[in-house]
Parts: structure tokens; sequence; C-alpha cells
């Protein structure tokens, strides 16, 4: 038996998806606590900047052991924002995923470890952003998967480097991300970041149709930069499901016949004591 594929297109928006099989990262999340939402308890906007936090299998090897850290930062849910992605806020497990960060955006992946001059402050190099996301990875698994770290019984120093993309510090289309569920199910989105320079909810209200309100200048949000995971098309994968059998037409025929007479047998014994 083969299951045809199925679809559920949505329709793209012009410009706001790179479709591409190249990512900068990409791995298989094995389980739930390899996927990581943190969220801090203070600083500007702080229950708005979350930093997402992925430790992923790489898709090639043929183990379930975490290869890379990925820490996204800056994003979050805003209500009524455009094509805002709720697929992005839930776990698949056995999921693949794929980043990439925009450079026409001026956007780039900072490579951090454990003693690297950003994360220390007394360094000429040092980025109390950069060190924010860094220690927000740390809180986030020294307990629960001492594993990544160079002495799992002792837990200090990760032995990966993370790759944290800074998302806030751009507006626009910074980066765009894939996940592939196990169903085959395929989701392509972007991360857009909005800001004082890029407000969501621009132009006048529309008073006729009430799915496209939007607010007068004077109400224009956010006026801090915030970063919105916005699904752009889902499509499947092929999806074939098979049943070989290893025997000759013949011996099919055969085997059918076979059963016919054992019934009918059955039957003819079971009338005979009645």
């Amino acid at each position: 038996m083969i299951a045809p594929a199925t679809s559920h297109p949505v329709i793209p928006v012009q410009g706001v998806f790179e479709f591409t099989e190249s990512w900068d990262y990409k791995g298989i999340i094995n389980r739930q606590n390899h996927r990581i939402r943190y969220s801090p308890i203070y600083g500007p906007g702080s229950n708005m900047l979350r930093t997402f936090i992925f430790c992923l299998d790489d898709v090639t090897d043929n183990d379930t052991d975490i290869d890379t850290i990925v820490a996204l930062h800056g994003i979050n849910t805003l209500r009524n924002a455009p094509q805002y992605s709720l697929i992005f806020e839930t776990t698949s497990l056995g999921g693949e995923y794929g980043f990439n960060v925009s450079s026409e955006a001026g956007m780039e992946w900072v490579d951090v470890e454990y003693d690297s001059d950003m994360i220390n402050a007394s360094s000429s190099s040092y980025d109390p952003a950069i060190e924010e996301i860094y220690n927000a990875v740390r809180l986030s698994t020294i307990y629960s998967l001492p594993e990544l770290y160079d002495n799992p019984i002792f837990p200090v120093n990760l032995a990966f480097p993370v790759h944290i993309a800074n998302f806030v510090t751009q507006t626009g289309i910074v980066g765009h991300w894939r996940q592939i569920n196990k169903d085959q199910t395929v989701i392509n989105g972007n991360f857009t970041t909005f800001g004082a320079d890029n407000p969501i909810f621009t132009g006048p209200v529309n008073e006729t149709d009430p799915t496209n309100y939007a607010y007068p200048e004077d109400q224009w949000w956010p006026q801090f930069n915030v970063t919105v995971a916005q699904n752009v098309a889902r499509t499947s994968r092929p999806r074939t499901h098979s049943l070989q059998v290893n025997f000759p037409f013949t011996t099919i025929v055969a085997s059918f016949a076979l059963v016919l007479v054992i019934f009918t047998f059955v039957k003819k014994s079971r009338r005979q004591i009645r």
C-alpha cells in the first residue's frame, strides 16, 4: 500500500522567506529538555525578550548525542503580530530544525566558549548582552544537562561553543528557520524584529475590516526591539508506507486455497459433531 502525499500550503508572502536547503546550523531534537525557552525576570522588556536554546543532534551521525548548541535571543509572542507562529513555540521530538541568520540585515552568529573575551568583563571585547545570553544557556542546562559540560559530575564550563543570534540588534527580517516534524510536515518561517524604526500596527485604522485593524501613529508599537517567529509556508514531504511480500504470486494463491480448505474442513467437522 502506498499512501499519497498530502500538503497544506500556506501562500508565502513575497520577500519574507528565503527558501533554501542550506542551513547555518541544523539538527534533531531528541528529548524534551533539549529545547529550552528561557525567560529573564529583570531588565528592560525582560518579559518580551526570551532566549530559545536548541541542543541539536547532528542529522548525519548514528547516535543521539548533542553536537551543537544554538541560542536565539529576543523572540516572543506579540498579540496580533503578523504571521506569528505558534508552531515555533512547541517541541516536536524527533523533529529536525534548521536556522540561518540574514547577512543582508547585518546579522551574524556569535560563537562563544566559556573562556571567550566577549564574556570576560575585564576584556576590551566584552559584550554584556552576549554574556547575558550565554549565562541563560548555562542557567538552563547546568543541572538538567550536565553532559554538556567538561565535567558532568561537577559541571562548571560548557564543553561546547554556543552559537548565539542576538536578533534584537537589528530590525526587519533577521533570520530564517525550518522545522520538519516526524510526520514529515515542513514548516518554513523567518524571524522578523520589530521596534521603534519598524513598528507593528502602523497606518490608519481600517474600520471596515476588523481583521486588518491598525493603530494611529501615536500608538505604534513596540518602542523596543522584539522578534517574532513568523510562519510563512507549510507543506508535507512525500510519505510512503510499503508492505513487501517476498513470495511469488502462485505461493500466495496456494496459501489462500489451503486456508479455504482448512476452513471448509473445520466447518464440516462441526456439522458432523452436531
